[in-house]
């Protein structure tokens, strides 16, 4: 079931703003997301490069970079899931553990 009545699914609304932390913002909430539904860091990259069923998650991902989407998302599976990658450091909203 994925419809606006359901509470596990993510729903993007098309967002105009594009200034950086905004997108740091929205790359944050989709990775966290995505890791609390139980995706592993390669899983959620692969979200993240799919325009064509994530059109919003991807524009983060190109606005931000490859480097800077895997360090979020390293972080947030490591916050929310089991597994995690290695990664470059970001500059966008750096995080620890039992930050949130």
């Amino acid at each position: 079931m994925s419809t606006a009545t359901d509470g596990h699914s993510l729903a993007s609304v098309p967002d105009a703003r594009d200034g950086y932390d905004d997108v740091c913002e929205q790359a944050w909430t989709f990775a966290e997301e995505f890791a609390r539904t139980g995706y592993d860091a390669p899983r959620i990259l692969l979200l993240f490069q799919n325009a064509v069923a994530h059109p919003e998650a991807n524009r983060v991902y190109r606005h931000l970079g490859h480097a800077s989407m895997l360090d979020i998302i390293a972080r947030c599976v490591g916050m929310w899931g089991e597994r995690s990658i290695v990664t470059a450091s970001s500059d966008c909203y750096p995080l620890r553990r039992g930050e949130l």
